[in-house]
């Protein structure tokens, strides 16, 4: 998805004034989205703990579901 996002999207979100956000509470969360995340907030992690961050996200998702 965040490589190109047009692979999965129909419409582009910035035609209508939104912008694109992807959703990390879910048990598919990759990484990538994580540290996509982190850098948008202005947070510096390491890979190996925004991999464990990833893994917990996941965990507590499948508890959920």
């Amino acid at each position: 998805m965040l490589a190109d996002p047009q692979t999965y999207e129909v419409i582009n979100p910035a035609d209508f004034g939104l912008n694109r956000e992807i959703a990390i509470g879910h048990h598919l969360t990759g990484w990538n989205a994580v540290r996509s995340r982190a850098e948008a907030l202005g947070l510096q992690i390491d890979n190996a703990t925004l991999r464990d961050i990833t893994q917990h996200i996941k965990t507590q998702a499948d508890d959920v579901a």
